[in-house]
């Protein structure tokens, strides 16, 4: 579980970066949804950490399984990062009909060149 919520942490801790970076590449007034997107995945990824925290990889004891307060803080934790991740899907779905809507006749001002989604 350690290393998969690991992983998993630093897949949602990169798309977060990817976001911003994209916030800044695009712009295209859908500043807002790529800030939305980045917040909940953000959210996401420190639930994750929490896990891998709470049932750390590198001292991979069984024994913490057994732990009750250990089991209930990544069942919460999981249970956040399945609703922050599911609220960004949303968003995201908002960010691609509004990067289709750009289409690729040219960005905003300052910006190179539009989105192509094809």
């Amino acid at each position: 579980m350690a290393y998969n919520a690991a992983v998993w942490y630093t897949c949602r801790a990169n798309g977060v970066q990817f976001l911003r970076e994209a916030r800044e590449r695009i712009g295209g007034g859908l500043e807002h949804l790529f800030d939305e997107a980045a917040r909940r995945y953000r959210a996401a990824a420190e639930n994750l950490r929490l896990v891998a925290d709470t049932f750390p990889f590198f001292a991979v004891k069984p024994a913490y399984i057994e732990y009750e307060d250990r089991r209930r803080t990544a069942i919460e934790a999981l249970t956040k990062a399945r609703e922050a991740e599911a609220a960004g899907l949303r968003v995201l779905g908002e960010l691609l009909a509004g990067l289709k809507a750009l289409g690729g006749g040219g960005g905003p001002a300052g910006k190179s060149g539009g989105v192509n989604l094809a």
